[in-house]
């Protein structure tokens, strides 16, 4: 369903639209859940690029598909590509939140 979405959203919006850029993330998340961490690892990729050029680094959907980029990242095995994207993300909530701030 969501590959029906996309290619709808891609026939009428731009390539780089957040609304197709959410169903892209939305797509590597489900293909996450159904063990496909390969193909979501990718897709993540290519959205959190995407995100960060159009959103900015530091902008929550961004930070979301960075830090579903790390887990994906982790079940794949690529371990110091994990953790400079969970060190991104940290950093990016510490800066934006403040070192104190308890949800960090």
């Amino acid at each position: 369903m969501l590959r029906e979405v996309l290619e709808a959203r891609a026939r009428i919006l731009d390539a780089d639209h957040p609304d197709i850029l959410a169903t892209r993330h939305n797509l590597a998340a489900a293909l996450q859940e159904q063990g496909k961490t390969d193909k979501a690892e990718a897709l993540f990729r290519t959205v959190a690029e995407a995100r960060i050029r159009i959103l900015g680094p530091d902008h929550p959907d961004t930070l979301g598909t960075l830090l579903n980029h790390a887990i994906a990242s982790h079940q794949q095995g690529k371990t110091e590509e994990a953790e400079a994207l969970f060190r991104t993300v940290a950093e990016a909530y510490t800066r934006i939140l403040g070192p104190d701030d308890p949800t960090r």
